[in-house]
């Protein structure tokens, strides 16, 4: 389909904001269509011409309309795991050094409480990231986990700990500062809200492979995780026992274990 005056591309996608779920769902179907159209690899014979059309209208209008449509919209879940799948496309007609562009709307999918949905969110995130060889991507997403832990909320503590936990290599190499993404971590481990608690036992084991030096103390967190006031999060500990087994020297190892077995005790009575 070739968007002109009479199908324009602005009709499609206010779509993306309809309340029926039939239309948004059609029109995200369309967004690799729209975003040909718009992009940088779409070619229009006007004249007997080849004209590229200008892949700025990508970053300038789409992407935004696309952010504004998670950030400001009801949307159901399986919407919000297509609208993933087709930013993923989106990426690939732009040049590498504007995918950051992209961090915004799959954060803010990341943040959704919904894990499907979430996890749809960090697999995109994770490609985008693995096919990105700029400096510059990773410097936005380090700036990105500053900015979003300023604000202080539950879903964006969640999209701080998944990002942390896939992407601090990378980011590291890019900022050098990987004590302050650490610190962060701290931080977490001790939150009020069980679910942050939680959602960061449930990484602790990829945290663990980032941050070697310091698993003495993340042996602390694991400890505190074990003997956790929640059932669910000390739950979640228990599930992973079997890595921090294997990781920490025999010492430790009869430490977990003496736990564990204190908790299974009350656990039965």
């Amino acid at each position: 389909m070739i968007f002109n005056d009479e199908f324009p591309i602005q009709q499609y996608l206010q779509d993306l904001k309809s309340e029926d779920p039939n239309l948004k769902i059609n029109a995200v179907q369309r967004l690799p269509n729209i975003t040909s159209n718009l992009g940088f690899n779409f070619k229009k014979v006007i004249n007997k011409q080849i004209q590229k059309i200008d892949f700025q209208q990508i970053k300038n209008q789409l992407i935004p309309f696309i952010t504004e449509t998670i950030q400001d919209h009801e949307n159901d879940d399986e919407f919000l795991k297509l609208l993933s799948e087709k930013i993923l496309y989106i990426s690939t007609q732009l040049k590498q050094e504007d995918h950051h562009l992209l961090i915004t709307p799959l954060e803010l999918i990341i943040s959704l409480e919904e894990p499907q949905v979430r996890q749809k969110g960090i697999d995109i995130l994770i490609q985008i990231s693995e096919n990105n060889e700029t400096q510059i991507y990773f410097e936005y997403l380090y700036n990105s986990i500053k900015q979003t832990y300023k604000w202080e909320n539950i879903p964006n503590k969640i999209c701080i700990i998944y990002i942390i936990s896939n992407f601090s290599q990378r980011i590291e190499k890019a900022v050098l500062n990987k004590n302050f993404l650490f610190q962060i971590i701290e931080e977490l481990a001790k939150d009020q809200a069980q679910i942050v608690r939680r959602n960061l036992c449930e990484n602790l084991q990829k945290i663990s492979h980032i941050f070697v030096e310091k698993n003495d103390q993340i042996f602390l967190f694991y400890q505190c995780f074990l003997q956790d006031e929640n059932d669910s999060v000390k739950s979640k500990a228990i599930q992973i026992s079997p890595f921090f087994l294997r990781l920490f020297h025999q010492k430790l190892k009869k430490k977990i274990l003496f736990i564990i077995s204190k908790i299974s005790f009350l656990t039965s009575n």
